[in-house]
């Protein structure tokens, strides 16, 4: 069987905060985020995002889960995912 044949399906890996390092952590308090037009179709149906300043969580943001069994399971399931 040809490898390129075979259909690619999108998957959304669905992950919480806890798995990541703080965002806050140098910020008193959060702030309207502020979207462009695609990010807005990206998350269409949500009425209220906050982030830090210019900071919020990418595929590039470290994991960092702390100390619980949970956590650190949600963070092996968004390594297994991680863009190569």
């Amino acid at each position: 069987m040809d490898i390129l044949a075979i259909k690619r399906k999108k998957y959304i890996q669905i992950s919480i905060d806890g798995v990541y390092v703080s965002l806050s952590r140098d910020y008193i308090e959060a702030e309207e985020l502020h979207l462009d037009k695609s990010i807005k179709r990206g998350i269409k149906g949500r009425d209220s995002l906050k982030t830090c300043r210019d900071k919020f969580f990418t595929e590039k943001t470290p994991l960092y889960p702390r100390r619980s069994l949970y956590l650190s399971s949600k963070a092996s399931g968004d390594i297994i995912v991680k863009p190569m």
